[in-house]
């Protein structure tokens, strides 16, 4: 995906505070501070929008909701990593008694006790990759249902897809193909889906 995907996001860490992280104080200063750094980069126009893990980002909000010269201009946010632990909690929510986790286990793929931790996104690693190779392994069966209901679209999906898989090994093998090379093969692959 790197390979025919342009920029990434930035993550950036402003500054730290030797202090206890959850004291009020501590949180206050940060938040003020942040505030105040933003106003000289951007102006009073924008908003101050701060990230916090889960714990530091209900402490947050309590802040701001208590004090009246914050509630407009900084909004807490909640961090992309426990953004995407609630998703896959829910998703293990969804997935629990389903039939997914049943198969898991009488296939030997996990263990009863790892499939709690994935269920309940203990192991975000762990969790992150099964979820991962389940998508991976129901799609790989709905595709092999699509083409044997419909085996004379097989050669027309499977050409671009090779000619985008050789242009990226080459790439990766001995630097022969340009990134514009794997484009092109990226937008055959494109253009032939429509």
């Amino acid at each position: 995906m790197s390979l025919v995907s342009s920029g990434q996001s930035l993550t950036n860490v402003g500054a730290l505070l030797p202090a206890v992280a959850h004291e009020w104080s501590t949180m206050l200063t940060v938040i003020l501070q942040a505030s105040k750094l933003k106003t000289l980069v951007t102006g009073e126009e924008h908003p101050t929008v701060i990230s916090f893990d889960m714990a530091l980002y209900e402490k947050a909000v309590q802040l701001v909701d208590a004090r009246g010269d914050l509630k407009r201009t900084v909004f807490p946010m909640l961090g992309e990593l426990h953004t995407v632990m609630a998703a896959l909690r829910a998703l293990g929510t969804s997935i629990e008694n389903s039939g997914i986790d049943d198969a898991w286990l009488e296939a030997g793929v996990y263990g009863s006790g790892t499939i709690r931790q994935i269920l309940k996104c203990a192991h975000y690693k762990r969790t992150l990759h099964a979820h991962i190779h389940m998508y991976m392994a129901l799609y790989e069966l709905l595709l092999e249902k699509f083409f044997k209901e419909k085996p004379h679209l097989k050669a027309i999906c499977s050409e671009p897809v090779n000619k985008l898989q050789e242009a990226c090994s080459r790439s990766q093998a001995d630097k022969g193909t340009s990134q514009e090379d794997i484009n092109i093969a990226n937008e055959q692959l494109i253009q032939n889906r429509n």
